[in-house]
């Protein structure tokens, strides 16, 4: 991991998604995925044909489709919740909209760079938006990631490869599996 600063291209970007109004007329009245914990809480899960559900299992998230004025309508209360209650969590992908490509233009590039290599293996750009308080569960990711922080303040807490037989990770089946 590494740390960037003063990139033209993403500064340009965090400049237009903090201007009042702008995401919210770029992303108009399209729902898109949005998660739903009771609490701060999320943990990424999947229930699929290879997942082994344990019994009375409950999923940490519910899944929805919001707008992205509905999801900071409701990320805008966070400053006046506790950590006990409903926290949302929003995502946009280049898939589901032209905005990602069109203002984070650091990954449209076909040849190798620092914030991308090898594109043409790219699983697609996803963009997430945090509400106040909300934590990401101990886990980790198979494929390459890039953060860059838009507005407000990150905490990340990052662990050696080796150290996945000592985070306690819940079992290879489980809809949580990558997770500790």
């Amino acid at each position: 991991p590494f740390v960037v600063y003063n990139i033209p291209e993403l500064e340009e970007t965090v400049e237009r998604w903090n201007t009042p109004g702008y995401l919210s007329d770029e992303l108009g009245d399209q729902a898109f995925h949005t998660e739903i914990s009771k609490d701060n809480h999320f943990m990424y899960y999947r229930l699929g044909k290879r997942s082994r559900v344990p019994k009375n299992y409950v999923p940490p998230t519910k899944p929805v489709k919001w707008t992205y004025d509905h999801w900071l309508h409701e990320a805008r209360k966070a400053k006046e919740i506790s950590t006990e209650e409903e926290h949302y969590y929003f995502r946009v992908s280049d898939s589901d909209h032209s905005v990602v490509r069109q203002d984070v233009t650091i990954f449209n590039g076909k040849k190798s760079t620092l914030f991308m290599k090898e594109p043409k293996k790219s699983r697609g750009v996803h963009c997430r938006f945090g509400m106040r308080g909300v934590i990401s569960e101990a886990h980790f990711d198979a494929s390459r990631n890039m953060v860059a922080l838009v507005a407000g303040t990150r905490r990340w807490i990052l662990a050696h490869p080796k150290e996945c037989k000592n985070s306690y990770l819940l079992p290879t089946g489980h809809p949580s599996g990558r997770h500790s």
